[in-house]
């Protein structure tokens, strides 16, 4: 079922979905997810086992944050995505997040592919930085300037 069938055409604009905030919501949890692993990896650090399940995980969430951010913004602006698109989306989004912007938007979606391209800088930034503070608060060795002094 497509989100664009569910709302009514009559509906009234306090009665229809918030997509943009939806939108932003998603890449706030995915961020928060990464943030979370930059912690989290450190007390694993020496495990291989879980450090391929981790990373597996985390792609698995961003991923699915990009197609869910993809899935609120065609419903906002009342486009409907196919089942290849999507699932493409997920498994291939270098590939297909550019095919989904320009199909939404034209040539502007150059605009949405740098966007994109500047979460994916803020995912490594919030990743080192919560990584970093880690290291700081719980007196991990540190990578980045080597043993306090």
């Amino acid at each position: 079922m497509n989100i664009v069938e569910e709302t009514p055409q009559d509906a009234s604009p306090q009665a229809l979905p918030n997509y943009r905030r939806r939108k932003w919501l998603t890449l706030a949890a995915v961020l928060a997810v990464v943030g979370l692993s930059g912690v989290v990896d450190l007390f694993f650090e020496e495990d291989r086992s879980y450090e391929i399940a981790a990373t597996l995980l985390v792609n698995v969430i961003v991923a699915g944050g990009i197609s869910l951010w993809c899935h609120f913004d065609a419903a906002e602006r009342g486009y409907v995505t196919g089942r290849l698109l999507r699932v493409m989306i997920i498994l291939l989004a270098v590939i297909a997040f550019p095919v989904y912007a320009f199909r939404t938007r034209g040539l502007s979606g150059f605009g949405l592919i740098g966007g994109g391209a500047l979460f994916f800088v803020a995912i490594f930034v919030v990743y080192t930085i919560a990584r970093y503070v880690t290291i700081r608060m719980m007196g991990f060795p540190d990578p980045f300037f080597g043993p306090e002094s």
